[in-house]
């Protein structure tokens, strides 16, 4: 088995010693050139020229898949007979060695990526529009011309102007259907909000114009571009071209990917590397990351409104695991307290250190409410860490609502006059409030979701630091290493719920169940016991009237709750009784 020429003129060397089982390309059958081939092999070289451009500038982390990536692609191309197979692997090798990548790990991944490519042969069509990508290659920030003269023979008026558009700017705007255009400010893809498309359509206007070889169609091409109309259109036609399009999935796809205010941390291997257009990140933290960071006041804050350790190694692991953008943890913590005891606080601070990836979403979204509008969850979109307070007392919560935001499951939304989009749900929510929300019945899928944590703690008027929010601003290094050692526990141990939550959690569901209060409180059970539903029913009601319950059981309803728990309805001499429970009389004697 011989090696490629490439490998064995560096085994040859001495720089490489042969492998056992050295990798090598299968032999391939090359189809005869088609009619009309030169179309084609342009279009070859000027797509190596592009996968080298991407090898060769690819960021560490990335080199190796990006090589891969590049070298499947270019061996198609070589097995559908438009390359020479020894140009495409010195050519993509000497990418790597520039985005300095080993020498055994430029040849390992060459070969075995054009081998794969190689099975399954590409057939170029030689028609511009099906191939229209490399025709133009990039040149720096600087709008290049275009490789060939396929498309500027072919289009006229705004897809002429949209193609150079796309080119040019490829890495620097991008397209969102739905959402709309991005620019790369250098550490993320940020909306754009002060019309950056619009002065790019001019930009290539005037380097049009600039031509020397400008002639006269291509003049009058540029010039119907020259107004608002035209430059929409322009904009209408470059948003679906692939150099600068992409749909909501390509955004924040990598959830590992956590990017920071010096660089883009890969959670899996908890490293630090430079941001990249290719990340399709558009979300930044404020903070940067530092391993050494601390954050002394952070710590003091969180022992003084926390002081239970195990239940500050919660929150720090449920600050950590927000860092994933992904759901992970289907449940939705509940930060509950009186005033002055630090929740509102430490939301804050941890917002301000996740900078973008923080929202503080709309008061009423997990609340039961008439007339919501999709807009409330697309502000979900991309993020990861986002609080909902509410404070109003008596608000019932929205199960299904929860149920479906907490679950994972794909979220369809719209911004205002736009279309919908469908996303897959990055966040951990946190509600934040004084008075727990009611829940109704007894629906695990719902009780399995809440986590209460309690912060018992008041702080006295004279202890109160007004200008603790600044100090703790000034920690937004330390809380993010603080966060990501967070998140590190938690791949260690999970969430792990302390004695404390899941007793507080355990009371919530108790006091929230109307049919269980009103049977401990207004019932009595015996074997012996037994009454009509109605009689339970209308006991209850009063129960419940005067328990302040606004929203009461129909009598359906009430009988299915009570043989949930075992006192089921049956028939005795054509009375529908239910057994095993009785009233109290008002008086504490019971009624049989």
């Amino acid at each position: 088995m011989s090696l490629h020429p490439f490998a064995q003129r560096l085994v040859d060397a001495g720089v490489l010693e042969a492998p056992a089982d050295p990798p090598r390309m299968p032999a391939v059958s090359l189809p005869a050139a088609p009619p009309g081939s030169d179309s084609a092999i342009r279009y070859a070289r000027a797509a190596l020229a592009k996968e080298c451009e991407a090898v060769a500038t690819s960021a560490p982390g990335t080199r190796n898949h990006t090589l891969n990536k590049a070298a499947y692609s270019i061996g198609q191309l070589v097995a559908g007979g438009y390359l020479e197979e020894t140009t495409a692997f010195d050519a993509l090798a000497a990418a790597a060695r520039t985005a300095g990548l080993g020498e055994g790990e430029t040849i390992k991944t060459t070969s075995s990526g054009m081998s794969a490519g190689s099975r399954s042969p590409r057939v170029v069509a030689l028609h511009p529009m099906q191939e229209m990508s490399p025709a133009y290659t990039l040149s720096g920030d600087s709008l290049a011309q275009p490789s060939s003269d396929d498309l500027d023979n072919i289009h006229r008026g705004q897809a002429r102007l949209a193609y150079r558009l796309a080119a040019g700017y490829a890495g620097r705007l991008l397209h969102v259907p739905g959402i709309g255009w991005h620019c790369w400010d250098g550490t993320r893809w940020r909306a754009d909000d002060s019309g950056a498309p619009t002065r790019a359509v001019l930009d290539v206007v005037r380097r049009a114009l600039s031509e020397p070889t400008a002639d006269k169609e291509l003049v009058s091409d540029v010039r119907k571009c020259e107004s608002a109309s035209g430059i929409a259109g322009v904009l209408a036609i470059a948003g679906a071209l692939e150099p600068v399009s992409a749909s909501v999935s390509d955004l924040d796809a990598d959830p590992y990917l956590l990017n920071t205010a010096n660089g883009t941390v890969d959670l899996r291997t908890k490293t630090l590397r430079e941001h990249t257009p290719g990340d399709r990140l558009t979300k930044v933290c404020r903070a940067a990351y530092h391993t050494d960071a601390t954050a002394p006041r952070w710590e003091a804050f969180l022992a003084r409104v926390l002081p239970d350790p195990e239940v500050r190694g919660f929150v720090q692991r449920l600050a950590g695991v927000a860092l994933l953008g992904r759901v992970a943890e289907q449940i939705l913590p509940i930060f509950t307290g009186t005033g002055a005891n630090g929740k509102s606080v430490f939301i804050s601070a941890l917002s301000y250190a996740l900078g973008d990836y923080a929202s503080t979403a709309e008061p009423d979204l997990f609340m039961a409410r008439q007339g919501a509008h999709p807009t409330g969850e697309m502000d979900l979109m991309g993020r990861r860490w986002v609080s909902v307070s509410e404070s109003d007392k008596g608000r019932r919560l929205a199960e299904a609502t929860m149920k479906r935001l907490t679950g994972g499951d794909t979220i369809r939304a719209r911004r205002m006059r736009q279309d919908f989009v469908e996303f897959t749900p990055s966040h951990t929510a946190v509600l934040v409030t004084n008075h727990l929300p009611q829940v109704s019945g007894d629906d695990q899928a719902v009780w399995r979701r809440l986590r209460v944590v309690p912060f018992d703690v008041v702080i006295p008027a004279e202890e109160r630091d007004p200008h603790l929010a600044e100090a703790l601003q000034l920690e937004a290094d330390g809380i993010l290493a603080w966060a990501i050692q967070g998140y590190i526990e938690w791949e260690q141990r999970g969430l792990d719920e302390p004695h404390s939550v899941r007793a507080a959690t355990d009371r919530y569901q108790t006091d929230s169940n109307d049919v269980a209060r009103f049977i401990d409180e207004r019932c009595f059970v015996s074997p012996q016991a037994y009454g009509t539903p109605g009689e339970f029913h209308i006991a209850y009601s009063e129960w419940a009237r005067a328990d302040g319950e606004a929203q009461q059981m129909s009598l359906k309803a009430f009988g299915a709750a009570l043989a949930e728990r075992g006192y089921r309805t049956s028939k005795s001499n054509g009375r529908r009784l239910v057994r095993g429970i009785g009233l109290l009389a008002a008086e504490g004697t019971t009624l049989v």
